[in-house]
């Protein structure tokens, strides 16, 4: 029966078509000059978030910030906001809190995972490489799961800030925790650069791929080598991203039993 919410609300996957033109759009327009030396530098620029070294660059920060705004419109709130417009149907149909935050579970994981393949095909056909997991083998997988898991992280913190409040409130607190950790990177990376180890525990920021794999573009014909930060390992931000989602998958099941606490009452 979860299935009917999913196929049934269409517009949510044309809006998401439209966010990944939209990215690959902001992203040629600001790495232009940059030609990756392999096929996983072309994942790593479209998919893998901003560079250590660009968290210092305002632009970065605001393209990110542009980006998380449109996903959190296009996917959460849509899902919030149905759930609130069926509360009496959805709560008689599903009974359990439980029930209603699995609904939005398996949106959640189903968008993300849409989201994900469309950009992955498009990046196929961009390099003329149609077997990414025979090129480059494990490193694209992590790719793919640590930045699947980061949009369900974004997903299910932004959904308990739509459910607990307004929109303008809910969205603006989600940004807030979105974007902190980048800046805060930078903020270390130019003004304490001994202390880079810090970014490596920075919360929310683990599903950023250009933090634990160097790769080397062609700039405007320079070399240049983007570096990790020392010694990250991997298997550190799958934990690190594995408690976060359950923080804030928990999060929203407090929220929805609060709601329910109070009588149901919502402000869209």
């Amino acid at each position: 029966m979860y299935y009917k919410f999913i196929i049934r609300n269409k517009q949510i996957l044309l809006r998401i078509f439209f966010l990944i033109a939209f990215s690959f759009l902001l992203k040629y327009a600001t790495h232009n000059g940059y030609t990756p030396n392999d096929l996983l530098g072309a994942y790593q620029v479209y998919m893998g978030g901003i560079f250590l070294e660009e968290s210092k660059s305002v632009l970065q920060i605001m393209l990110l910030l542009i980006n998380t705004v449109l996903f959190i419109y296009y996917v959460p709130y849509e899902i919030i906001k149905e759930i609130k417009e069926n509360e009496i149907y959805i709560k008689y149909r599903y009974g359990k809190n439980s029930k209603i935050l699995m609904l939005i579970a398996i949106k959640n994981v189903f968008y993300s995972l849409f989201y994900q393949t469309v950009y992955v095909i498009i990046i196929m056909f961009m390099t003329f490489q149609f077997n990414p997991f025979y090129a480059i083998e494990t490193e694209f997988i992590k790719l793919l799961l640590t930045s699947t898991v980061q949009l369900l992280i974004i997903s299910f913190m932004s959904e308990f800030f739509l459910y607990c409040f307004k929109f303008e409130i809910g969205i603006i607190l989600s940004l807030m925790l979105v974007v902190s950790p980048a800046i805060i990177s930078g903020v270390i990376l130019d003004y304490f650069s001994s202390s880079l180890e810090f970014c490596k525990y920075i919360p929310l920021n683990h599903g950023n791929y250009n933090y634990y794999h160097a790769s080397t573009y062609t700039f405007y014909s320079m070399s240049i080598t983007y570096s990790p930060l020392p010694y990250y390992k991997y298997l550190l931000s799958i934990v690190s991203q594995v408690i976060e989602l359950g923080i804030s998958a928990a999060g929203l099941m407090c929220a929805i039993d609060r709601k329910e606490l109070i009588g149901g009452h919502y402000e869209n």
